[in-house]
């Protein structure tokens, strides 16, 4: 997720994009600051990667919890 009118990123995780975004804008809590100065409108979610279709279940987490290790700091993000 990403806030247009700063520029701040927040970086999640999941196999569910739609359960992943619902998920982000209940977290926004956390973001309250930005989200009150700048509101609904700006922030966008947007997916920097994706997992290969043909991984093994088992590896989801995982994976995910990988890319989200990459990600942060490539995008200099807040974990959410």
């Amino acid at each position: 997720m990403r806030c247009t009118a700063s520029g701040e990123p927040w970086v999640s995780g999941s196999g569910d994009l739609n359960s992943s975004r619902n998920g982000v804008r209940f977290l926004l809590r956390n973001l309250q600051t930005a989200w009150n100065q700048h509101g609904v409108d700006a922030f966008v979610c947007e997916v920097p990667d994706t997992l290969a279709e043909d991984l093994a279940p088992l590896m989801v987490n995982d994976a995910l919890r990988d890319r989200r290790a990459y990600w942060q700091p490539a995008l200099k993000a807040s974990i959410v």
